[in-house]
């Protein structure tokens, strides 16, 4: 996702991003993350729902990235 579309969740907490991915694969009726992984490199509305379902952390909205 980070080569094809740019979002990078490397940094993303762990515990909280597999708890967000199981959420996403519930709601997009898929039962592997490989399945997941597929539908939102192929499908832009899916990307958007994955997306939308992980919080943004505010401090991240206003830290200079040059800093």
């Amino acid at each position: 996702m980070s080569r094809r579309h740019g979002y990078d969740f490397r940094n993303y907490p762990g515990a909280s991003l597999q708890r967000r991915i199981r959420r996403a694969m519930q709601l997009e009726r898929v039962q592997t993350i490989s399945a997941l992984e597929a539908r939102v490199l192929r499908d832009l509305e899916a990307l958007r729902r994955f997306v939308s379902c992980l919080p943004v952390n505010v401090i991240e909205l206003f830290r200079d990235p040059l800093l």
